[in-house]
C-alpha cells in the first residue's frame, strides 16, 4: 500500500462528509499538478482511497487543496492501424511514422497501453519503437532490448503495470516499456531523452494524431510488424 507524507504545514480538508466512491483531485504541497483518487474512507488524520487500482493512504496534513471531479465512467477505447510496418535493414520503418488518429473522447487520459501485432525480426536488439502522442509526450517502448534471437510473430503489449521488461528472447506477452538506450530516430521523430513510462500521457487530451516510429539502427537484419499496432486509452468519460 502506497503512503504519501510530506510534512505537517498544510491545512487538512474535511473528508468526513464524503461518500465512498467519490472521485477526488488532490494537490499535495510541492506538487506541480493534482492527481486523481477514488475516496474510500477517512481514518484518524488520513484519507484512504484507490489510485491505479491500488489502495493509497495520504496524511491530511500534506493536502493543500481538494476538488471533487465531475461524475464520469472510466472507459477504455481501442484504436488500431492494421497496416503492416516493414523494417528494412539499417533504416526507418515503412510507413514512418505509422499513424493513429483518436477522436470522440471527452475526458483526459487515465492510462495508455500499446499492442504491437505480429512483430518479427532477425535481431530484435537492433530495433527501436517510439510512441508520440498528440501533445508531444513520448515513450520509448523498445530500444536495445531482446537480444539476437529471432522474434517470430510476437504480439507485444506494453503496460506500465506489467511485471517486467523484455530482458530475453522476444516472445508474445505483456511487458513494461523496455528501452535500455535512447537512440536518435530519423527526422520527424523527437530527439532524446524520451519518456520511459506510459504514464507520461496521463492527464493529457487523447484526441489527435498519435505516431509510432519504428527503426532498425544496426546493419545486417530485417523485420516486420505484420499486424500493425493498437492503442488502448482509458479515459474518464462523462
Amino acid at each position: 500500500m502506497e503512503v504519501i507524507k510530506i510534512d505537517n504545514s498544510c491545512v487538512c480538508q474535511t473528508f468526513k462528509g464524503l461518500c465512498k466512491g467519490t472521485p477526488l483531485l488532490l494537490l499535495l504541497k510541492g506538487a506541480s499538478a493534482p492527481f486523481r483518487i477514488t475516496f474510500d474512507k477517512f481514518i484518524d488524520n488520513c484519507i484512504i482511497g484507490i489510485r491505479d487500482d491500488s489502495p493509497i493512504i495520504i496524511d491530511c496534513d500534506c493536502i493543500c487543496s481538494i476538488g471533487i471531479t465531475p461524475s464520469c465512467v472510466e472507459t477504455t477505447s481501442s484504436f488500431t492501424n492494421p497496416t503492416s510496418i516493414t523494417i528494412p535493414d539499417l533504416s526507418q520503418g515503412v510507413p514512418y511514422p505509422s499513424p493513429i488518429t483518436v477522436t470522440g473522447l471527452n475526458g483526459n487520459i487515465l492510462k495508455v497501453t500499446v499492442v504491437i501485432n505480429n512483430f518479427s525480426h532477425t535481431f530484435p536488439d537492433d530495433v527501436g519503437i517510439l510512441l508520440v502522442g498528440p501533445g508531444g509526450q513520448n515513450v520509448d517502448l523498445l530500444d536495445c532490448a531482446g537480444g539476437g534471437t529471432n522474434a517470430v510473430n510476437a504480439t507485444l503489449t506494453f503496460d506500465d503495470n506489467a511485471p517486467s521488461q523484455i530482458v530475453g528472447p522476444v516472445v508474445s506477452g505483456t511487458f513494461q516499456p523496455s528501452a535500455f538506450c535512447n537512440r536518435n530516430y530519423n527526422l520527424s521523430a523527437p530527439t532524446p531523452p524520451f519518456g520511459s513510462q506510459l504514464l507520461a500521457f496521463n492527464g493529457t487530451n487523447p484526441n489527435g494524431a498519435w505516431s509510432l516510429y519504428v527503426q532498425d539502427f544496426v546493419g545486417g537484419d530485417v523485420g516486420i510488424i505484420d499486424g500493425g499496432w493498437t492503442l488502448n486509452i482509458t479515459s474518464c468519460e462523462s
